[in-house]
């Protein structure tokens, strides 16, 4: 159980009415978009959970959008183009959809940048083409898109990592087909390119390395850089006269 005098708590939880504040003032009624991606095991539905949890907690009316891998009707194509574009062309209906919610937050688990890290993974892998990978990309990397999320959370963990969180319970030793070491050294330098090729598109990307860090501490970093990108991003709208 948290210390009610734990200065970090009380740290973000102030800076958590600040924001919502700076939000009841602006005019507009679109939500702040936070959309989180990440190497599997790096630690992200973790943290939306908690983050989640922590504003809810602290006032703002969140609303969370579950990715859509897990429900696609061709999940059987995973790893192909199509699988791929029904998954984030589903991330993006939900992110439209949004701007029409009366809530203060918006949490996409995987949004417009992981529908390009796993473009770029496809083209990496001889999936796709680059003309194929190059089209995709100018479609969701545009900025009619992008304008709408506020923040990204780029969560990565080492892969051998990721392999030992993945089996740490289990019952088995025998890799997946994303759970491989290959393939997951493959996705972390596709969002290693990524983030040189697209960040620049979107207001404000952070990156957290969970390899050694744990999730709570993965959190706070999360939580303590989101302010700041949030804080300086509704202070630039207008003011509700």
């Amino acid at each position: 159980m948290p210390n009610p005098g734990d200065p970090i708590i009380d740290d973000l939880e102030a800076q958590a009415g600040e924001i919502l504040r700076l939000l009841q003032a602006r005019t507009g009624s679109s939500p702040l978009v936070i959309e989180f991606s990440g190497s599997p095991k790096s630690g992200k539905t973790t943290a939306i959970d908690v983050l989640s949890l922590f504003f809810r907690r602290n006032n703002f009316r969140v609303k969370t959008f579950t990715e859509r891998a897990s429900i696609s009707p061709i999940a059987t194509r995973k790893g192909h183009l199509d699988f791929n574009v029904w998954v984030s062309c589903a991330s993006l209906q939900g992110l439209i959809e949004s701007i029409e919610k009366d809530i203060d937050l918006f949490i996409l688990d995987r949004g417009l940048f992981d529908a390009l890290v796993w473009n770029r993974m496809l083209e990496r892998t001889g999936k796709i083409t680059g003309q194929e990978a190059g089209t995709i990309e100018a479609f969701f990397a545009m900025d009619r898109w992008t304008r709408l999320v506020d923040v990204v959370c780029v969560m990565r963990c080492e892969p051998a990592t990721s392999i030992e969180r993945e089996y740490a319970n289990q019952l088995t030793r025998k890799e997946g087909t994303i759970m491989e070491t290959g393939i997951l050294e493959q996705l972390n330098l596709a969002m290693e390119d990524t983030l040189a090729r697209c960040s620049g598109k979107f207001k404000n990307t952070i990156v957290v390395d969970t390899t050694h860090t744990g999730i709570r501490q993965a959190a706070i970093e999360i939580a303590r850089q989101t302010f700041g990108a949030i804080r300086q991003g509704v202070a630039s709208y207008p003011v509700k006269m």
